[in-house]
């Protein structure tokens, strides 16, 4: 049974199990009416209400009213109220914290699902996959006069299913993780187009030579919201060179078997000076894009 003690007021209220009955000649084995009276009175309790554990006969009160009571799940042996576990009621009491919405975006993962990205005020982001009905509704309401009603709406739904379930929070801001062996990529710089600002590119030395590629709305709107954004922009590299670093390394292995089955070796020859400076010209200045 549950026990909710006003010590100040001397009353108690007493809360049954289900299948108990709140007469008193109607008992159930271990819970006889006229003993949990006469030991809540040892206790000094002068006023005792029963009541059920549920349906309309149940103790309906608000947080408030167990405010200065002690709330315990007991047990009755002979004349006594044994205590079996007191229970903690004080976040119950404590004012709810006011959680504050610093970003929210619909952002798309690597397969093209959007999932809605979540950042409140000095906790760690996380994304949460929304239905589609609400995806459509976030678009929708874009560019309506109830565009912060809508948002912020959807913002602390899904806020609050992240923080209450955390197995539904999704990473979409990672970049995934790929095999690039040794190599080795830095200088890894993420910038907009000089003539076209809406434009982005990402340039990095990979295997000691300077590269660009494009960089897509998404993978650019991801930086900004990367925890760490230089590991964000290490792991972003890795994926949008791989195709190039596997290629090369293809050819080596490629090279490797050609020359071990060359029967015939032909001395070196001297280039054209103007094929080196062309090869020069294009290594240190112009750099290799992928697209």
């Amino acid at each position: 049974m549950v026990v909710v003690l006003d010590k100040k007021h001397k009353t108690a209220d007493v809360i049954l199990p289900a299948g108990a009955s709140l007469q008193v000649n109607n008992e159930v084995p271990g819970m006889n009416k006229k003993r949990i009276l006469t030991a809540l009175g040892k206790m000094g309790v002068k006023e005792v209400s029963f009541y059920n554990a549920g349906g309309g006969l149940s103790l309906h009160e608000s947080n408030d009213y167990y405010k200065g009571k002690e709330v315990t799940v007991s047990k009755l042996k002979q004349y006594e109220l044994l205590t079996q576990q007191t229970v903690d009621l004080k976040d119950k009491f404590a004012p709810k914290k006011e959680v504050k919405i610093t970003t929210f975006e619909a952002l798309p993962d690597d397969m093209g699902r959007y999932a809605f990205f979540i950042k409140a005020e000095n906790e760690p982001a996380f994304a949460v996959y929304p239905n589609k009905e609400h995806v459509n509704q976030f678009y929708s309401s874009l560019k309506s006069e109830n565009r912060a009603v809508v948002h912020n709406a959807l913002a602390k739904k899904y806020y609050e299913l992240g923080t209450k379930h955390p197995d539904a929070r999704v990473d979409v801001i990672t970049p995934r993780k790929v095999n690039i062996g040794d190599a080795k990529i830095d200088r890894i710089c993420i910038t907009a187009k000089h003539n076209d600002p809406k434009q982005h590119i990402i340039f990095a030395t990979v295997n000691g030579e300077r590269m660009h590629a494009p960089v897509s709305k998404a993978q650019w709107n991801k930086m900004w919201l990367s925890e760490d954004m230089s590991d964000y922009k290490q792991r972003l590299a890795a994926v949008i060179f791989e195709p190039f670093i596997k290629k090369e390394v293809k050819n080596d292995v490629q090279q490797q078997d050609s020359e071990k089955t060359e029967e015939t070796v032909k001395p070196d020859s001297p280039a054209p000076e103007q094929e080196q400076e062309e090869q020069v010209e294009q290594t240190s200045h112009r750099g290799r894009g992928i697209h």
